[in-house]
């Protein structure tokens, strides 16, 4: 069966495993000061084999209303881990599981 075939068979599994509880899929945003640092950080992650979505932050999660964010649909943990290795971890970092976005607790000392 070609690559059609099996991307269909992966997503009915994916499908059937999250209606039963059994797989989430876990998205990170993570807050940025400012359009460079947040290309800054797009492209560190990059280099790490992590891809990464560089978004307007949603006004609800800033404080001026303006802002930029980066969306880690994988190895959100491990982008985290990396940009505060290298200090570049300087906002806010929110988890969605469900339908909600929630704070995470990150020590940035």
């Amino acid at each position: 069966m070609g690559i059609l075939g099996n991307s269909r068979r992966a997503f009915a599994l994916r499908l059937f495993l999250s209606i039963k509880g059994m797989f989430h899929m876990e998205k990170y945003l993570i807050m940025c000061r400012s359009m460079t640092h947040a290309q800054r950080s797009q492209r560190l992650l990059e280099r790490n084999g992590i891809m990464s979505s560089l978004i307007k932050a949603p006004v609800s999660m800033t404080r001026s209303g303006c802002g930029y964010a980066l969306i880690l649909r994988r190895h959100g943990t491990d982008g985290v881990r990396i940009l505060k290795d290298v200090g570049l971890l300087s906002g806010k970092v929110y988890i969605k599981t469900g339908d909600d976005w929630k704070e995470a607790s990150y020590d940035l000392s």
